[in-house]
């Protein structure tokens, strides 16, 4: 009999097949037959009589399939209400440790029956590592059902896909997400699945999302949160099938909410259909734009081209009815990302910062924040950076672009006349050389500027100790007129009676080394193209700045879109590091032969690191 009760001791419960939930059994609570029939006992866990029971060495090592079937078995129990202060609180944090899965699913699920107060729903999972063609077919028939999952709400193939995954032994989805989104004015829930291979995305009714969410929690998740204008609840199962919640509120949404008249988030007092669309619109409104009911998500960007704006249809970037113009969309993307870029660099905050800070002796002219556009032609770029500073930041500015083209800027001040806008943005017709502005610019901006223009640019920002200097070089033909003499001259030497043919250094821009590359014509112009950016990049490196040589914008738009960005530094470099990159420079420059244009404007102006002299 004591043999009996020893052995029925390490046995399981069938439902939820877990070693957490091993039946107690004593001798003084249970009568062990002849027969070793076992008396109905209450699982803990699932809350119903269990009185099958097997050995323990039959579900040996299925710690995952463990956990399946503990989300699988509590999802046939009847709804448990959550406690005061779980998922439904609004005031304070919480932490809880739950025993029953229902006290968790039934409120991702009344989230998606009613997601007018829904954020995001996020459940995370590890793709289980069975054999690959089990996996496989796992995973293909989980994301057929969803796909074909038909409008009536039916979801009886998601169950069996989730059924031959837990049966299996396996996990064959990543992540799921939800989402509220309007589409055609009805409010429905966006749940994407991804595997290991696709992300498989589907709008449905807000009933149809929660009985495809109720088919999915029978699958092992590890983890997920749930976000609402009230609170965001963290969800973490242990390997022992423990689920352990943290709510942390908004009080700040959820007093926006209430004010709003909107119902707790978790409430199932009203339905969707009930409500109608309003109280989503508020609620979205309450959360401070928390919530996007967007179908397609808007990208973030500077200067946001789909709300009408007269000022950039008045600079010829938008259509009267507030499109940007099919011809204008390449430069358009090309004006964002050099904004990005400046943004990325952080001095726009420091620049806030300083003007925040009150100056009584400083003019309103010298406090505003001074840009310099040089070579800037049609002024795309010039009127996109004042728009974006001064209308959407809100800073003060001071705008200057110079062009030789006396055209385009007379056609530009005009604007900034009709615009009401000349005391902030002036042009000028000047050469980038010769121009002297009145005060120091704190920002030096060139796009396209051609060949050497931009060496002028780059040249004057480090004179007046600009603390931005960002430049998009154009077409480049310096180092091609300096290859090309030297490639001339070496010809003749080696033409000359008496010259040995193994007199030629490995300095020359002839070698062997670098003819496969020196000729082909268009290899040739882009290598050079890739050097004349490489010695601007170290000479502004030696002159002080932080500098980096990026990608602004991708070919597609203009096959001139590298950008050279530096900023100044306020500590010089240390000794050590002034004579590495001095000695890089010097000697790729004795390599090739040449001598670098913004090398000698430097020199010029008296601005070359010592290093160099």
């Amino acid at each position: 009999m004591a043999a009996a009760a020893a052995a029925g001791a390490s046995h399981h419960c069938l439902p939820c097949a877990s070693r957490q939930h091993i039946l107690s059994l004593h001798k003084q609570t249970l009568k062990i037959s002849s027969k070793a029939s076992i008396a109905p006992r209450q699982c803990r866990h699932t809350q119903l009589a269990c009185s099958s029971l097997r050995p323990a060495a039959a579900v040996a090592n299925t710690r995952l399939l463990e956990r399946a079937v503990v989300v699988a078995a509590a999802s046939s129990t009847s709804a448990a209400a959550p406690e005061a202060g779980g998922l439904n609180s609004r005031t304070s944090s919480s932490k809880q440790a739950l025993q029953d899965s229902s006290d968790w699913q039934q409120p991702l699920l009344q989230s998606l029956q009613d997601p007018q107060q829904l954020v995001r729903l996020t459940l995370k999972a590890k793709i289980t590592t069975k054999p690959e063609q089990q996996v496989a077919n796992v995973s293909d028939k989980a994301a057929a059902s969803i796909n074909s999952s038909s409008s009536s709400g039916s979801s009886g193939s998601v169950a069996a896909a989730a059924a031959a995954a837990v049966a299996a032994g396996t996990m064959p989805f990543k992540q799921m997400t939800a989402r509220p989104v309007m589409l055609k004015g009805k409010l429905l829930v966006q749940m994407s699945v991804l595997d290991s291979r696709q992300d498989t995305t589907k709008n449905y009714s807000p009933q149809e999302a929660a009985e495809q969410l109720q088919q999915l929690l029978r699958l092992p998740w590890h983890s997920g949160s749930l976000q609402t204008l009230a609170a965001t609840t963290t969800i973490q199962v242990s390997r022992k099938g423990k689920v352990l919640l943290q709510t942390k509120p908004n009080p700040a949404a959820a007093a926006a909410a209430d004010a709003a008249g909107l119902p707790g988030p978790l409430s199932s007092s009203s339905s969707s259909s009930s409500r109608g669309l309003a109280p989503a619109a508020a609620a979205a409104g309450a959360a401070g734009g928390l919530i996007s009911l967007q179908h397609d998500r808007a990208k973030a960007l500077p200067i946001n081209g789909s709300i009408s704006d007269p000022f950039l249809q008045r600079i010829g970037l938008q259509t009267a009815d507030g499109r940007v113009k099919a011809s204008m969309q390449a430069k358009f993307t090309q004006i964002n990302e050099f904004l990005k870029l400046l943004i990325h660099t952080g001095q726009l905050e420091h620049m806030e910062q300083q003007q925040q800070q009150p100056n009584p002796s400083s003019s309103s002219s010298s406090s505003a924040l001074h840009v310099l556009d040089c070579g800037c032609g049609s002024s795309h770029l010039t009127f996109g950076t004042l728009h974006y500073l001064h209308h959407v930041r809100g800073l003060p500015v001071q705008l200057t672009g110079i062009d030789t083209n006396a055209a385009l800027m007379q056609r530009s001040n005009r604007c900034c006349a009709d615009l009401g806008i000349s005391d902030v943005a002036q042009f000028h017709t000047a050469a980038i050389r010769s121009y002297e502005p009145d005060t120091a610019p704190d920002i030096v901006l060139a796009l396209h500027a051609c060949d050497t223009a931009t060496d002028e640019a780059l040249a004057l920002g480090v004179r007046l100790g600009t603390g931005v200097i960002m430049s998009v070089p154009c077409c480049q033909k310096d180092l091609h007129r300096q290859q090309a003499a030297a490639q001339q001259q070496q010809q003749q030497q080696q033409q000359r009676p008496g010259s040995s043919s193994s007199s030629s250094s490995s300095s020359s821009v002839n070698g062997e080394l670098f003819d496969p590359l020196l000729s082909h014509g268009i290899l040739r112009q882009r290598m050079l193209d890739l050097l004349t950016d490489g010695f601007r990049a170290q000479l502004l490196q030696l002159a002080g700045y932080r500098t980096d040589v990026v990608e602004f914008v991708s070919t597609e738009h203009t096959p001139r879109n590298l950008l050279i960005r530096a900023v100044r530094q306020q500590r010089p470099l240390p000794e050590a590091d002034l004579t590495r990159l001095a000695g890089q420079y010097s000697a790729l420059k004795q390599y090739w032969g040449v001598t670098p244009h913004l090398e000698k404007l430097m020199r010029e102006d008296g601005t070359l690191p010592s290093a160099l002299q």
